[in-house]
C-alpha cells in the first residue's frame, strides 16, 4: 500500500476506533465507507455494512439504501416498506483488496457473488451477515407492488491504478451484462477503483460541497443582521440541476438536503401535482405555480452571472427538487425554478429561515426537533462534558463529517431517541419495530421543553459504551439484536427504581450518578456483566431478532430486577437492587 493511502487508512481507523482490527479488515471498512458516501451522506454505523468473512460470496460490503434511508436491519426495512407508498432502492456492493493491481478472476468472482446474492436458490455458502442483508433484499423485492426497479453499483477497490486493460474491461463489462440479464435492475454500474480514487474520495469527505451555476435572472435583496448576501430570482432547470446532482450527474446529491426538515415524501398528492405540471404542455408555467426553492450557503462568490456556492443546503424545496430530478427526461428548457439564495454564517438566522420556510406541510418529528431551541441546549450540554466522556450530538445531519472527531462518538438524533426510550422510558421493544411511534412522541415524552438534559447524555453514553464493547469483542456481536434491551438492563443494573419525572431534579442527579458509574471502567464492567446476565436469563439464550425485540422480553428484564406487573398492567417496584 502506498504511503498516502496508508496514512488515510490510519486516520480513518482512528476516527472509527477500529485500530485493533487487521489492516485488511480496516481497508474493507474504509472502502465500504467511501463507496457508500457516493450515494448516501448521513452518519451511519458501518459495522453491519462490512460483511467480509467466511461465506461472503466474495463480497466485503453491502449497503442497501431505501428512500434515502439506510436499511441494515430487517425490522427497519419493514417499517420503511410499511410507511412508504413507493420504494426507491439502491444496492451498493464492495470488494476490497489491498493489492496494487486488478485481477480478472476477482472481477468474475465478485460479480458472481452479487448475482448469487439475488438468486432465489443461492449456490454459494452464506455467513450470518450475508444472510441478514440478503433477507432485507428479499423483503424489498417481495414488495413488488411498491418497488421501483432498483439501481445496482459494484465497487472493486484496490490500491493500484486502473488502466483500462482490455481483458479486465471485457470481464467487467461481461459482468454488467450478466447482472442486467436478471431483469431486476434499472441500471448496473461496475467501478474498478484504486489509490487515486481512494485519496480523492476521502479528501472529498473532508471539504465543503461547492457548485457553480449561472444565475442571470435575479434581484438583490436587502440584507439584515447576520445575513451577508441575499438574492431572489429564477433559473432554468439546466442550471438548477447543477446544484442538486452529484458530481457524476446521475444521482441526486442527498447531502444538500441535510438541513431540510422534510424528507422526500415520494408521490403524495402535492408531488403528483408537480409531476403532472411537468408532464403537461403547460410546463412553462411551472415558475408561476411553484413556491420555489430556498438555499442557504455559508459563502457566495459571484462573478457577473456566475455564482459559486460553498457549504450550501436546500432548506426548503426538497419535494420540488426531487420531482424535478426524477422527471429529468421530460423537463425541458422552458421550465424555470423560483430561487431564493441567502448567504449567512449565523446559525440562529439559519434556524429562523428554516422554520419560516417549512411550516406548510407535515415534517418528520425528529427532524423538526432539530430546529427547536431545546436541541440547541442539548447540543451545548453535550459539548460541555469532560473530554473523558465527550460525545457529539449531531443536531443536524453531517455537521461533524468534516471535523476531526471520533465518528464513533457522534450520536445521531434517531439513535438518541432510541437510547433514551430504551433507558428511561423502558420501551426497548419500540426502538426498531415501533420506531415510527417513538418519533411521533417527540415534543411530548421525548425532547420536550423542561426535560432534564443529563438523562439524554447518560443514555447516549450508555449506547456508546455498549457499541465500544461490541467493537472490541468484550461483548459478542450475537447480542446486537438485543442492544436496546441491553441498555435497559444496564440502567436497571445500576438502579431498578422506575425513573422519576423527566423534568425532575432527582432524575438529573440519578443520571449524573449513572454516567459516573459508566465512565469508571471497573464499575462499568460490573454493570455490563449484570446486564448481559439479565439478557441471558430473559431470553434463555435465544438472541433471535424476532424473539428478542418484543414487549415480553422487556417485561422479563424488568421482573429480573425486581419489578412486578400490577393489575393495571403497569410495572411496579418490588425491590430495589443495591447500587
Amino acid at each position: 500500500m502506498d504511503r498516502i493511502s496508508s496514512n488515510i487508512l490510519t486516520r480513518f481507523s482512528a476516527e472509527y476506533e477500529i485500530d485493533n482490527k487487521s489492516e485488511s479488515k480496516r481497508f474493507e471498512w474504509l472502502t465500504t465507507f467511501l463507496a457508500l458516501r457516493r450515494h448516501y451522506s448521513k452518519s451511519v454505523d458501518l459495522e453491519p455494512l462490512v460483511i467480509g468473512a467466511g461465506g461472503d460470496g466474495g463480497i466485503d460490503g453491502v449497503c442497501i439504501i431505501v428512500n434515502n434511508s439506510l436499511a441494515s436491519d430487517l425490522d427497519e426495512a419493514k417499517e420503511l416498506i410499511d410507511r412508504s407508498d413507493s420504494l426507491e432502492v439502491t444496492f451498493v456492493f464492495v470488494q476490497a483488496e489491498r493489492t496494487d493491481g486488478f485481477d480478472g478472476s476477482k472481477i468474475g468472482d465478485f460479480a458472481f457473488g452479487v448475482r448469487d446474492f439475488f438468486s432465489e436458490n443461492p449456490t454459494l455458502a452464506r455467513g450470518d451477515d450475508l444472510k441478514r442483508v440478503a433477507a432485507i433484499s428479499d423483503l424489498l423485492i417481495a414488495a413488488s407492488d411498491k418497488l421501483k426497479r432498483p439501481n445496482c453499483f459494484l465497487y472493486y477497490w484496490t490500491t493500484g491504478k486502473w488502466s483500462d486493460d482490455k481483458n479486465l474491461v471485457a470481464r467487467r463489462d461481461a459482468a454488467i451484462v450478466d447482472l442486467q440479464s436478471l431483469g431486476i435492475f434499472k441500471s448496473v454500474e461496475f467501478y474498478c477503483f484504486g489509490a487515486d480514487e481512494l485519496q480523492t474520495d476521502y479528501t472529498r469527505t473532508k471539504i465543503a460541497l461547492s457548485r457553480t451555476f449561472n444565475f442571470q435572472s435575479r434581484v438583490d435583496l436587502p440584507t439584515a443582521d447576520g445575513v451577508d448576501q441575499a438574492f431572489l430570482g429564477f433559473v432554468p432547470y439546466a442550471e438548477f440541476r447543477k446544484l442538486i446532482a452529484d458530481e457524476g450527474g446521475t444521482e441526486i446529491e442527498s447531502s444538500v438536503f441535510f438541513d431540510n426538515v422534510r424528507d422526500w415524501q415520494e408521490y403524495n398528492p402535492v408531488n403528483n401535482k408537480i409531476r403532472e405540471t411537468l408532464e403537461s404542455k403547460d410546463r412553462a408555467n411551472f415558475v408561476l405555480m411553484n413556491n420555489g426553492v430556498t438555499i442557504v450557503a455559508k459563502d457566495i462568490s459571484a462573478v457577473s452571472t456566475r455564482f459559486t456556492l460553498t457549504d450550501y443546503q436546500i432548506v426548503n424545496g426538497c419535494q420540488t427538487s426531487n420531482v424535478l430530478f426524477d422527471q429529468d427526461d421530460v423537463v425541458d428548457d422552458s421550465v424555470h425554478i423560483p430561487l431564493r439564495l441567502i448567504a449567512t454564517k449565523n446559525e440562529d438566522v439559519k434556524d429562523q429561515i428554516i422554520e419560516a420556510t417549512n411550516n406548510q406541510t407535515q415534517v418528520k418529528a425528529e427532524q423538526y426537533f432539530a430546529r427547536l431551541s431545546y436541541s440547541r441546549k442539548l447540543e451545548e450540554f453535550f459539548q460541555a462534558q469532560d473530554d473523558s466522556v465527550r460525545l457529539y450530538f449531531e443536531r443536524r445531519d453531517g455537521q461533524y463529517d468534516r471535523l476531526d472527531v471520533p465518528k464513533t462518538r457522534v450520536i445521531t438524533t434517531a439513535n438518541l431517541i432510541r437510547a433514551y426510550a430504551a433507558t428511561y422510558l423502558e420501551e426497548p421493544h419500540r426502538t426498531t419495530r415501533g420506531y415510527t411511534g417513538l418519533r411521533n412522541r417527540v415534543g411530548d415524552d421525548i425532547f420536550a421543553e423542561g426535560h432534564q438534559l443529563s438523562p439524554y447524555f447518560a443514555a447516549a453514553y450508555s449506547l456508546y459504551a455498549l457499541e465500544s464493547r461490541f467493537r472490541s469483542g468484550a461483548i459478542d456481536r450475537t447480542y446486537k439484536p438485543a442492544r436496546y434491551h441491553l441498555l435497559l438492563a444496564l440502567r436497571l443494573a445500576f438502579s431498578a427504581n422506575k425513573p422519576d419525572a423527566p423534568n425532575s431534579r432527582s432524575l438529573a442527579r440519578s443520571a449524573e450518578s449513572y454516567l459516573a458509574a459508566l465512565s469508571d471502567p471497573s464499575q462499568a464492567d460490573i454493570l455490563f456483566a449484570r446486564a448481559k446476565d439479565a439478557i441471558d436469563t430473559a431470553t434463555g439464550g435465544n438472541l433471535d431478532r424476532d424473539f428478542v425485540r418484543t414487549v415480553g422480553i422487556t417485561e422479563r428484564i424488568l421482573e429480573n430486577f425486581g419489578r412486578i406487573r400490577t393489575t393495571s398492567g403497569s410495572i411496579a417496584v418490588k425491590a430495589t437492587v443495591a447500587e
